[in-house]
């Protein structure tokens, strides 16, 4: 199981406690000490340290896991990133025109069951 932004781990630890059996847990997060708590999370968790891979870095910008393959991904929106644009994207016209288009309606956004009772609680207008 995957999370390209695991935070402190929660989601991962949440989702394998609702299905049967995870072999082995996969994650990433910028953030240093989010990161750690992680890692402890997972180990505090009874999750053995050979079966998470947990890796420290920005996943739009580097991701640590590509070409790999997971029998289930999860993830909340970082909520907290901050971020922009990369350099390349910005001189696409696509970009440009991205920015000009109105948001999506309300009951087009992807949300799944999963993350939708967080999402709500993070995200009042929705």
């Amino acid at each position: 199981m995957y999370d390209p932004t695991c935070g402190s781990g929660s989601l991962l630890l949440r989702v394998a406690h609702e299905v049967e059996h995870v072999g082995d847990y996969y994650g990433q997060e910028m953030n240093r000490t989010n990161y750690n708590l992680a890692r402890m999370n997972m180990i505090l968790h009874g999750v053995h340290y050979r079966n998470f891979d947990l890796r420290q870095e920005d996943t739009l910008e580097r991701p640590q896991h590509e070409g790999q393959k997971f029998e289930a991904v999860v993830a909340n929106p970082p909520f907290s990133a901050k971020w922009s644009a990369n350099k390349i994207l910005s001189r696409m016209t696509a970009s440009a025109n991205m920015a000009s288009s109105p948001p999506l309606p309300r009951q087009t956004l992807p949300l799944c069951s999963t993350c939708c009772t967080t999402l709500m609680k993070t995200v009042p207008w929705l």
